[in-house]
């Protein structure tokens, strides 16, 4: 489990696989399971090794999140599941220091803790504006992280004389 990727792991009994139309995972955001296109993934197992085992490997799920899960049968179009469970993704981490300013620059020095199935699904950045409420125009740039998680970003053509805000930010 990380904060975007979910890893089920079963066994599969094969006499009682082959009387379905279908057997899998479905999860959700509700814990209804409700089969909802907006909040609900069904996912059918296909690839069953000579073990009779399977792992299915969930992507881009919301950081932070809590899931809820379950087993399914599907014989003629009606589902039944097994005991919903649930977990919960990895929350991001990110911290930022205190800018170093120029006249028309500002360079942020910073951490993100994240595992590396992550690293594709989520960018993290600066965003900056001149009001302190983020109403006005805002401004974002990303930053390009190293393997450690580290990375310096530089805002430029910034003007003089001018209060800017800034904040962290996390896009998925």
């Amino acid at each position: 489990l990380t904060a975007t990727t979910a890893v089920f792991k079963g066994s599969v009994n094969l006499d009682l696989y082959s009387k379905y139309d279908e057997v899998g995972i479905i999860y959700s955001l509700s814990e209804d399971m409700e089969i909802e296109p907006l909040i609900t993934n069904v996912v059918p197992i296909t690839n069953i090794d000579k073990n009779n085992r399977f792992e299915k490997k969930m992507r881009s799920l919301l950081y932070g999140t809590k899931y809820y899960y379950s087993s399914y049968i599907c014989m003629n179009g009606i589902y039944k599941f097994g005991e919903i469970q649930s977990f919960t993704t990895d929350d991001v981490e990110m911290q930022v220091s205190a800018p170093t300013v120029t006249s028309t620059t500002a360079t942020f020095k910073g951490k993100v803790e994240i595992a590396e199935d992550d690293m594709e699904s989520l960018s993290f950045g600066i965003a900056w504006s001149t009001g302190s409420d983020f109403e006005m125009k805002v401004n974002e740039e990303t930053a390009e992280l190293e393997e450690d998680g580290t990375f310096t970003l530089t805002v430029s053509d910034l003007k003089m004389d001018t209060e800017y805000h800034y904040a962290t930010c996390i896009r998925q």
